[in-house]
């Protein structure tokens, strides 16, 4: 009977390609090894090869029963004299996987033993027969609660499309015929050597564009009930799930303790996109937990547990704690594991990909080149027809001049018939990062002046200098109305500049003629990331204590009036000198499009609307090149650059709220969708990446999304009438606050709910239904929760046996019997909690 019930998978370890070389020749020699709990197996080594083909089988077999079944895929490269080398892994989840039999490629990952460089990918044959899949109607449930609670992010219709090239859209479980990591392996080239799969997924389009994001084809890979879940201070019981795409958690009870006192019937109902994951820990938690309820003995005590903590990129901590069941302490390193596992490759095992394109292709193409500039004063009608004085537009289709910048270009129409000296000058940038022109001031019947854009020249200690590269200065500097000077605005301070000489970097010298210089001292990234991550302890702390001194420590208040300021500098100076301004930092793709963009929002309102400012975006950020793929990712490259602009946008809308077509919550959702891989928008490092992995057709814009939340979005104050064209905000710290509205809108202050309810009968009768208390570990609290003195060695720790917290003596040492939480004899509880269970019962 045992045998009948029992779960199998069979797998089929077909070859690899792309594989990391790890021998010193350029190749390696790698093997396979399987895990499924203690069970091992493992495939021959292939010998000096980066494609290899095994062809091998193994069966793996698991009771039914077991919650935790994944099967883990290493690859090796075997070494005679030395340790073997990790190449990568693969996790499938298969404890509740539907019967299937599929073949694909499943990209390799990082895990956390090993963080080495991973390239390549498996193919691999999986037939799996599972009794204990969920059922149609447990995810049919699960569908209708996400739906219930808005866990769906609306799309625009889809494209139209041939009907007999889509599948229908898939519900029933009978139809799931994928693994969550897998990519759909090409029909024509499924047996060819040489193939290679693409950088992130599929090979062709996925089928069946979904209506929402995520849609119904959505895998569930673990279902977890009962565990006590904590986010920003609120407790509460839930059930918890992981997807292939988020980590889905719904209250499945009610708790109340001493922090939430005065909110009854506490529910968490949230979801979190895999590529939120910054971190996640397991830790031991020694307390008590008071449980009464039909799975445990009424008022017994539990002590220990093991506790998962997940911090997140959009500012929350939410901890899951596991029984100590031998059951669920084996579940949670599992999960743990799996989460890491998302922590660490969300980057370049994107959702996105798994969605499909769902985007009416308008809003695959917001920015067009001619008529973006066009609309600035200059004709760009492509490829000759230029402004009739001073600017043309360059192709860069090829991206043969610049790898990282767009596929058109606006230089100086002297220079246009030079190709050599755009060449030579490309050569002397930091990564060919030329000047070209991003935004052309025209105001009036008068000529306008350019805001340019490039990264720093190679000068080094040796004072090089490139005539090329000088004669483009000067041909930009002749192109504006007023051609005396040239300002360079360096993002950078001096002592910065003079660093980057040292790895030959640095800055315009006494060549260049008629320059300006102008060093803004703003942070680089490795500053920003140091301050971001302040920021987000002390957020995730939930510690109100010295919150303003706290915060002013963390220095990002200060990070963003520097932004500030020197976008404002630009601003005016495009303004009143009506010279040439050319912004550059180091590479030209971090602080330089927070600065170009941030300057053009002060100068043009257009880039003050909703369509206007997804323009800028794309213009500014996306086909210039700014790296965001390495500023999300996990090593010393990630830095919040993009968010950073964000807040400064939100810091200008609070000072003008009328000049602003949308509102904050239209930045938040940027600010979460840049970073949660859902849509192309935002994947990979600049314009020619994207269209090497076809984004517009694979996956679904960002801007479909917000097109269909455009009344949430609208600002209500917005007059586009008022009469205020260039904005000037004050840039002081003074001025300027944390963006509440993102940072701390998962943040729980007891103060929140001080005046939820005052009527003592109503909290006590709400006391009565409590079933569960968590203890508060010893390391959270540096003062009493009553007085607010900090305790020492005269002011010891005491929990109050009825909401958990801690206190002095001198606030708890009154005692009550607690015979509903498991303490019949009297117990120390701090002074409110006396006061609400020692309460008399009033009469009717």
């Amino acid at each position: 009977m045992a045998a009948a019930l029992q779960a199998k998978a069979v797998v089929k370890v077909m070859r690899g390609c792309g594989l990391v070389p790890k021998d010193v020749g350029g190749s390696s020699d790698p093997y396979v090894k399987g895990f499924l709990g203690p069970r091992c197996f493992q495939t021959s080594f292939k010998p000096n090869t980066l494609a290899p083909v095994w062809d091998e089988e193994f069966t793996f077999t698991w009771d039914p029963a077991e919650l935790n079944t994944y099967i883990t895929l290493e690859v090796w490269d075997q070494d005679q004299f030395n340790a073997d080398d990790f190449m990568g892994c693969v996790l499938l989840p298969v404890a509740t996987a539907p019967s299937l039999a599929t073949r694909a490629w499943f990209r390799l990952g990082l895990d956390s033993d090993h963080r080495d460089l991973v390239t390549g990918w498996l193919l691999l044959d999986v037939t799996i027969t599972n009794p204990a899949a969920h059922n149609d109607e447990f995810y049919a449930n699960f569908h209708r609660a996400c739906t219930q609670h808005g866990f769906y992010l609306p799309l625009p219709p889809a494209p139209p499309a041939d009907p007999a090239a889509l599948a229908p859209a898939p519900i029933a479980l009978a139809e799931m015929t994928r693994l969550p990591g897998a990519s759909v392996l090409p029909d024509d080239t499924s047996q060819s050597e040489g193939h290679t799969p693409s950088h992130f997924g599929s090979c062709r389009p996925a089928p069946a564009p979904p209506a929402t994001l995520p849609d119904k084809r959505e895998v569930i890979e673990l279902s977890m009930q009962q565990l006590i879940v904590t986010q920003s201070r609120r407790r509460a019981v839930c059930d918890v799930l992981l997807t292939d795409y988020r980590l889905v958690i719904f209250s499945s009870g009610v708790l109340t303790d001493h922090t939430m006192r005065m909110q009854s019937n506490t529910k968490i109902n949230t979801y979190v996109p895999l590529g939120f994951i910054i971190s996640v820990s397991l830790s031991e938690l020694k307390g008590h937990v008071a449980v009464k309820g039909q799975d445990a003995v009424a008022g017994s005590v539990q002590e220990g547990g093991n506790v998962i903590t997940i911090v997140c990129r959009d500012f929350r901590a939410i901890t899951i704690r596991f029984p100590t069941d031998p059951l669920w302490v084996s579940q949670a390193k599992f999960f743990l594991r799996r989460l890491q596992y998302h922590a660490l490759n969300h980057v370049h095992q994107p959702a996105a990909f798994l969605f499909g394109n769902q985007t009416p292709p308008h809003l695959w193409e917001l920015y067009q080149f001619s008529e973006e500039f066009s609309r600035q004063g200059l004709q760009m009608d492509l490829p000759e027809q230029g402004d009739a004085s001073q600017w043309m537009p360059l192709s860069n289709d090829g991206y043969e001049l610049c790898g990282t910048y767009p596929p058109h270009v606006v230089i100086p129409r002297s220079l246009g018939s030079n190709i050599e000296c755009l060449v030579a000058s490309a050569a002397f940038r930091g990564k060919e990062r030329l000047p070209v022109l991003c935004y052309y001031n025209k105001r009036g019947e008068r000529s306008g002046n350019a805001l340019m854009r490039c990264a720093q020249p190679h000068v080094g200690m040796q004072g090089r200098r490139c005539r090329e590269d000088e004669q483009l200065i000067l041909a930009a500097r002749k192109c504006s109305d007023n051609q005396n000077e040239l300002h360079i605005f360096d993002a950078r301070s001096l002592l910065a500049v003079k660093g980057n000489k040292l790895i030959d970097g640095g800055a315009e010298g006494l060549h260049y003629e008629s320059v300006k210089y102008y060093y803004m001292e703003i942070a680089n990234i490795h500053a920003v990331r140091a301050s971001h991550e302040a920021l987000l302890s002390l957020i995730t702390s939930g510690s109100e204590d010295s919150w303003l001194s706290s915060l002013e420590r963390t220095a990002w208040l200060g990070h963003i009036a520097s932004i500030l300021s020197a976008a404002n500098v630009i601003a005016r100076k495009m303004v009143s000198s009506r010279m040439t301004c050319l912004v550059h930092c180091s590479d030209g793709w971090d602080r330089t499009p927070q600065l170009t963009s941030l300057a053009q929002l002060l100068l043009d309102k257009y880039y003050r609307t909703m369509k206007g400012f997804a323009v800028l975006v794309e213009k500014e950020w996306l086909s210039f090149g700014h790296r965001f793929t390495d500023r999300l990712g996990i090593d010393t490259q990630r830095s919040p650059v993009f968010l950073q602009f964000l807040d400064c946008v939100w810091q200008i809308l609070q000072q003008f709220p009328s000049a602003f077509e949308f509102n904050s919550a239209f930045l938040v959702a940027l600010a979460d969708h840049h970073q949660s891989a859902w849509f192309g928008t935002f994947l990979l490092n600049c314009d020619h990446e994207r269209r090497m992995h076809r984004l517009s057709t694979t996956t679904s814009s960002v801007w479909a999304y917000m097109e269909t939340q455009r009344e949430h979005h609208r600002n209500l104050t917005y007059r586009p009438d008022s009469g205020v064209d260039v904005l000037s905000p004050h840039t002081s710290t003074k001025w300027l606050a944390l963006w509440a509205d993102y940072f701390l809108r998962y943040d729980y202050s007891p103060a929140d709910a001080a005046a939820a309810d005052e009527d003592g009968k109503e909290v006590h009768a709400t006391h009565a239904q409590h079933n569960l208390i968590v203890w508060e570990p010893d390391h959270h609290a540096a003062a009493c929760r009553d007085c607010g003195l900090a305790f020492g060695t005269l002011r010891r720790r005491h929990h109050c046996r009825a909401c958990g917290q801690i206190f002095c003596h001198s606030c708890s040492r009154r005692t009550i019997p607690l015979p509903s939480f498991g303490y019949p004899q009297p117990e120390r509880v701090c002074d409110r909690c006396f006061d609400m269970y020692n309460a008399p019962v009033l009469a009717d």
